[in-house]
């Protein structure tokens, strides 16, 4: 396992994205949940081997107060750099975002060593693939280098039409949310899933205490199927991904997301 030390960074070429995957080992709803046994391996172990596998990064680090996670990646991941600073308490709490960990981290180097895009990853998405971060890669390429309004995000599309909402209103009664026939939104409507984040590195290294991913200006996506698309909080969320690795399917986005739900339905509903 690599160590990496900022102080010797202004002396290594930045490339274009650095991967880093947050983790801390206090979760409460399921605890210990980034070194539970998932389809028979330590669940963060799965966006590992995506990682390990992605080519264009720079880097790839996980910045955590988990031991056991980082055990693990010395004993079978050496490709990931450990940095040589911990994760302080202050940062592994219930209410600490993954915005100013990032930007905690990303302060111990000097930022004109850092690479021009930083890929926020989460140990609690295993059934992302090699082939989304790739894309991101891609995508992230071709946007202006500098540039601090445009990051990239992973989103799957949503199950059903969101114009079938219904809102309450404060006689209890429930009233359209939207309007329009179902295939106006179809396509053009997606939930971010949470598996990953693309920033401008310096839009990080920078941002006041407040900042908000949703504030930047132009927002590109990746779509992910929703199969894929398991952000895991709960024991629900981690018996589904449990569910779907055990369908021994390789699910390829555009065929998955060919067939969501909302397409099998058709729109005669």
């Amino acid at each position: 396992m690599q160590t990496f030390d900022p102080s010797t960074s202004t002396h290594q070429a930045p490339s274009s994205v650095w991967a880093v995957v947050l983790s801390r080992a206090g979760s409460k709803r399921l605890p210990n949940k980034a070194m539970r046994p998932l389809h028979g391996r330590p669940m963060a172990s799965w966006v590992f081997d995506a990682l390990s596998a992605c080519n264009g990064l720079t880097r790839r680090s996980v910045f955590t107060d988990d031991n056991a996670l980082l055990d693990l990646l010395g004993r079978n991941f050496p490709d990931f750099c450990i940095p040589t600073f911990e994760r302080p308490p202050a940062l592994s709490r219930d209410t600490t975002t993954s915005i100013e960990t990032l930007r905690y981290f990303l302060n111990f180097w000097p930022l004109e060593a850092l690479p021009p895009w930083v890929m926020l990853c989460q140990c609690t998405s295993p059934l992302v693939q090699t082939g989304d971060y790739q894309a991101a890669i891609k995508l992230a390429s071709t946007l202006p280098e500098g540039s601090q309004d445009h990051c990239i995000i992973s989103v799957s599309p949503p199950a059903k039409p969101m114009n079938w909402l219904f809102q309450e209103a404060a006689d209890g009664t429930l009233h359209r949310y939207g309007s329009g026939d179902s295939s106006a939104t179809h396509g053009t409507t997606y939930f971010p899933n949470g598996a990953f984040y693309v920033f401008p590195t310096a839009l990080i290294y920078n941002a006041p205490p407040d900042f908000s991913w949703m504030t930047i200006p132009h927002i590109h996506k990746v779509v992910m199927p929703w199969q894929r698309s398991i952000d895991i909080d709960t024991y629900d969320d981690f018996f589904m991904a449990e569910a779907m690795l055990s369908t021994q399917k390789t699910f390829n986005s555009e065929k998955l997301i060919a067939h969501s739900p909302l397409e099998r339905r058709g729109q005669a509903e």
